[in-house]
């Protein structure tokens, strides 16, 4: 019993001074000094190109989920509709109900502008 509990902590010391030497290690083998102008520009590129691709998303309007807090602003809620408490508090993004497509009436179907 003595030896295999011996023989259990040396090998538990073996594998923590192998672990230890393997964090010691760099992972990239180039220093501060030798980057060179190539990997700088493709480094700035590859910044500018995520920058302008976060621009490009940021464009596009958000909307409330359903259960959350909304203000009576006209399509404030993703797919949703926003009802509030008697007394105009307490507003709230729900789902719309079985039969609340049915019945509604689109502007540009029945509302033409006529063309002069």
């Amino acid at each position: 019993m003595v030896k295999v509990t011996a023989l259990f902590f040396s090998l538990i010391m073996l594998i923590g001074i192998a672990f230890q030497n393997c964090s010691m290690t760099s992972y990239y083998s180039l220093s501060d000094s030798q980057l060179t102008a190539e990997m700088l520009s493709k480094y700035s590129d590859s910044i500018d190109k995520l920058l302008s691709m976060g621009h490009k998303n940021s464009k596009k309007q958000a909307c409330i989920r359903k259960r959350g807090i909304c203000d009576l602003r006209p399509r404030d809620c993703c797919s949703g509709l926003c009802r509030c408490n008697l007394w105009g508090g307490n507003c709230r993004c729900q789902n719309r109900g079985l039969f609340s497509k049915l019945g509604k009436r689109t502007d540009s179907m029945y509302y033409k502008e006529e063309e002069t």
